[in-house]
């Protein structure tokens, strides 16, 4: 196994106890996902410039998708937004019900990202603030102490031992 700082990408995955057909249970499941992907990721001090989506179907079909960001990034919100567009894009009816959901970041780096928006209005450091204050929390009283406002009320589905890689 390529521990994770030295990885070229980085990947969270689950597979469902039971497939899972409900659209918005699977993307309280992808909210869940990208969550623990970027953890990873600000753990390791790495940025991705690209955001994968991994998705097997009951009879075993498998799609990926990818997409490259405008920027590398570590933020939560950033790489959420990427991997609800692949869904909502890529995601064909034809597919469900799922077995496996999953997503991953490739074209790693641990260069800072240097060009400011002069117009974000303090977005970028709300942002790092968010995912910090996150992270101490889970980092101090466990993984399931603090969890995305998506999530609230949990998902449903259940959920087997999932596989990172």
């Amino acid at each position: 196994m390529v521990a994770d700082r030295d990885a070229k990408s980085i990947s969270t995955e689950t597979t469902f106890a039971r497939d899972i057909g409900d659209r918005d249970t699977l993307r309280a499941w992808l909210l869940d996902l990208t969550d623990q992907l970027a953890s990873r990721l600000r753990r390791h001090n790495l940025r991705a410039r690209c955001m994968e989506l991994k998705a097997r179907s009951s009879d075993f079909r498998t799609m990926v998708r990818s997409q490259t960001l405008p920027e590398p990034t570590n933020h939560t919100d950033a790489l959420w937004q990427a991997a609800s567009s692949l869904f909502e894009r890529s995601l064909p009816e034809e597919l469900l019900p799922l077995r496996l959901l999953g997503v991953g970041a490739s074209r790693l780096t641990r260069e800072p990202v240097v060009q400011g928006d002069l117009f974000d209005g303090g977005l970028r450091r709300r942002r790092d603030g968010l995912d910090q204050a996150v992270d101490a929390i889970r980092a101090r009283f466990g993984g399931d102490a603090i969890r995305r406002g998506g999530l609230v009320g949990g998902t449903e589905g259940g959920r087997e031992e999932g596989t990172e890689g």
